[in-house]
């Protein structure tokens, strides 16, 4: 499942990112992947998510011991992905309704 995942990660203020999509992954694989990328390095977040349908998204972030140990909270993190998918999804289907309507 690793291998789709085929980005380069960030550095930002001494933390590494990863972030990017796996098509068709479930929940529970989405969350192992993340696990498994955040113990690659001390400093490390891994945000993974896939569609689960045309306006729903999974999302899973894992947070290296260390990051934890600094405050940062994946739940949060989390939250705060899905609300920013949420408000394009919503944003998207307003957009469509009214060009539909528009004609």
């Amino acid at each position: 499942m690793l291998r789709a995942l085929t980005i380069q990660p960030e550095h930002i203020d001494g933390v590494q990112l990863i972030a990017g999509s796996l098509q068709g992954a479930s929940a529970d694989a989405l969350k192992n992947a993340a696990d498994k990328l955040r113990g690659n390095n001390e400093s490390t977040i891994a945000v993974l998510a896939t569609a689960v349908a045309a306006d729903k998204v999974s999302v899973a972030v894992g947070i290296s011991d260390a990051l934890v140990k600094r405050g940062f909270n994946a739940g949060n993190l989390a939250k705060e992905f899905a609300a920013v998918c949420g408000a394009v999804a919503v944003a998207n289907r307003i957009w469509l309704k009214q060009a539909v309507e528009t004609g």
